[in-house]
């Protein structure tokens, strides 16, 4: 007997019949009993009713993305738009110095052109004095 003691190693656990209890797993009919009682439909249906308002709000949540992001295609301006805007802006500046530059050269050549006209019909008066003076008198002119 000492032998057959110590060639089964002891697992530090008592079976049920030792601890004097009835050892529910030897009768196959009750383990199933056992096993249907353990597993309730309540517990499911607890599970997928919250699974399926977590699905709702994920939904109702989704929907209102989807409504904000057709709302920003509407209400903000596109980044690509908004370049284009940059730089028909910046194509405008140009323009408008350039635009600037000429007016001030126009302006330029309209005061040389007003003086160059004053000087022109100086010259015209001049002329006009000269061949006077030439024909009445027929004479040289004064200071010669």
């Amino acid at each position: 007997a000492p032998r057959a003691a110590m060639a089964q190693p002891s697992s530090g656990r008592s079976s049920p019949e030792e601890e004097g209890g009835p050892d529910l797993f030897s009768d196959e009919e009750a383990v199933g009993g056992l096993l249907k009682s353990l597993i309730s439909t309540k517990g499911i249906q607890a599970a997928w009713r919250r699974t399926a308002e977590r699905l709702q709000v994920a939904e109702g949540r989704l929907r209102a993305l989807e409504e904000g992001r057709h709302r920003l295609d509407e209400e903000f301006v596109k980044v690509q738009a908004w370049q284009d805007v940059i730089r028909h802006d910046h194509q405008l500046q140009r323009l408008t110095v350039g635009v600037e530059e000429l007016e001030d050269k126009v302006a330029s050549l309209t005061t040389k052109t007003a003086e160059n006209d004053q000087k022109v019909e100086e010259g015209l008066q001049r002329t006009a004095l000269f061949e006077e003076w030439r024909g009445a008198a027929g004479a040289a002119p004064p200071g010669r």
